[in-house]
This record gives C-alpha cells, sequence and structure tokens, in this order.
C-alpha cells in the first residue's frame, strides 16, 4: 500500500493512494506467457525499457509508447508468493504532463499497484515535498495568491493570475489529483498526542526506534502543511472545500448521495 501519513486534526492518519481508473480485467494468467508485475504499454514492457530509472520515468514511458488510438495500457501483478499466475489491471492513461512532481506520484501509484500481491500487506510511506509538491505549493506561491486575494480579485480573475505569477502548475495539480483515490485506513489513526508521546519515551532510553518514529512524525506534518496549501489553491479557484482525503464512511454517503441524484431522489448534493 502507498500510504500518505498526515496531521489532521489532532490526529495523525494514514491515507491510502490508489488510481481511481484502475480495473482488474483478468485473473490467473499463466506468468509464462505474460510478464508479472510489470506494466505493458502497447505490448512493449516497462522492465525491459531503458526508462526503467525511477518514477517520473515510468509515466515517460507510457507516453512515449502510446499509439495513436491508445486509451488504455496494463499492469500485472502477482497472483500470489508462490503463484505461478498473476492478475491484470486495466488503466486509463495519465493526464498530460503538468511536471515532473505530479509524474512522480503518478508513478509511485503504479508501482505500489504493480508490487501487489495479494494477502500480502506492505507500506510504503509518501512524502508530498520529497517528490517536489513543496516547491510548487511553495510560501512564496501562497503568498503571491493571497496577496492578490487581498487587493480584491474576483475567482473569475485567478486564471490569469496564476498564469502571470507562474502558478499554472499548482492549479492544474489541484485539479488532475481528482485521479486518485485518497482513503484513511480504518483503525489506523492514533492522536497526535500520543504520538509525541511515544516519540519521547522512546528518546528517553536512547531506543533505535526513535529516529523512525521522528521521521514518520514530520513526515506527516510537512504533509498537512503542503495539503492545507493544495486545499487554499483549491478553495480560491472554485470557491469549495478540497475534499481530496476521505474516510470510508464519508465514501459511502457521497455514493449513496449520489445513486439517489442519479435516479432523481435528490435535486442537488449538499
Amino acid at each position: 500500500m502507498l500510504i500518505l501519513p498526515i496531521v489532521n486534526k489532532n490526529r495523525v492518519l494514514n491515507v491510502r493512494i490508489t488510481l481511481n481508473s484502475a480495473y482488474k480485467v483478468r485473473t490467473g494468467v499463466d506468468i509464462s506467457k505474460i510478464s508479472e508485475s510489470d506494466i505493458i504499454v502497447n505490448g512493449r514492457l516497462f522492465s525491459k525499457s531503458f526508462y526503467n530509472e525511477g518514477y517520473s520515468c515510468i509515466v515517460d514511458f507510457i507516453r512515449t509508447n502510446l499509439c495513436l488510438y491508445s486509451k488504455k495500457f496494463l499492469i500485472t501483478t502477482k497472483r500470489g508468493i508462490n503463484s505461478e499466475c498473476c492478475d491484470i489491471y486495466e488503466v486509463d492513461l495519465p493526464p498530460t504532463k503538468i511536471n515532473d512532481a505530479f509524474d512522480s506520484l503518478y508513478g509511485r501509484v503504479l508501482v505500489d499497484m504493480q508490487k501487489e500481491i495479494p494477502g500480502v500487506i506492505k507500506s510504503k510511506y509518501l512524502s508530498l515535498k520529497k517528490i517536489g509538491f513543496d516547491k510548487i505549493f511553495s510560501d512564496e506561491n501562497i503568498s503571491k495568491i493571497r496577496k492578490a486575494v487581498s487587493n480584491g480579485y474576483s475567482k473569475n480573475d485567478f486564471i490569469n493570475i496564476f498564469s502571470e505569477n507562474e502558478l499554472i502548475e499548482a492549479l492544474k495539480i489541484v485539479e488532475a489529483l481528482n485521479i486518485f483515490n485518497c482513503t484513511v485506513v480504518s483503525g489506523a489513526s492514533i492522536f497526535e498526542s500520543s504520538l509525541v508521546e511515544m516519540i519521547d519515551s522512546f528518546d528517553r532510553i536512547n531506543s533505535k526506534d526513535t529516529k523512525g518514529l521522528n521521521n514518520y512524525y514530520n513526515m506527516a506534518l510537512e504533509n498537512r502543511d503542503i495539503y492545507a496549501k493544495m486545499a487554499y489553491v483549491y478553495k480560491v479557484v472554485y470557491g469549495k472545500d478540497f475534499n481530496l482525503i476521505q474516510s470510508l464512511s464519508q465514501k459511502r454517503k457521497r455514493d449513496i448521495q449520489l445513486v439517489k441524484v442519479a435516479s432523481g431522489e435528490l435535486s442537488q448534493i449538499a
């Protein structure tokens, strides 16, 4: 699982990041007939390409090997630890390139899916700072937006403001993030105060776990700060809350509302 640790309302949440467009299309395929744990675009394998160097390169590989009418590509995963079979997912194409930071995030999500083994849970933490989101949603860039807001710009003027201040990448990112499913992992949250106490306790006994816990907590704080800036950009442009991260109960409630809207039972979603 690809996990985004993030501090929210005095708790540290662990948020699983997946792709909305990934669908399993075949199960139990003989691995002698297809490459397992791989990305396949127009019959070409990522594992055998010279792009096999980093997360952002994965997306370059996909874009380079598309044919004219390509709409999807394939990801193969292991069926089990000792299985001779694999499963195949079909995935929508990545969005038009925004920057390397977004491609790096997209690539990490693909690799997480590619390395999936049913029944085996192994999590990897995602740092928004490490992939470069801190530079796009920097204090300086957010200050430019705040200054524009304080000068009385209307919402309709913000496309020009973003373009003038070279903030168009920030706007494109918050628009494109809806391709991801960001769900809080149930039962995996901890009160921030409890985590701080735990770190302090391990520090007092000079435990080797102190460094790991400190790194995890600092990452969760950094992710909170960057996410707050993304939420601010979204709120300024669209005038509504940025609800990218939700719990399972929130998602179920939203899905029920969407069904009612589709059936005409509700005129709008509250």
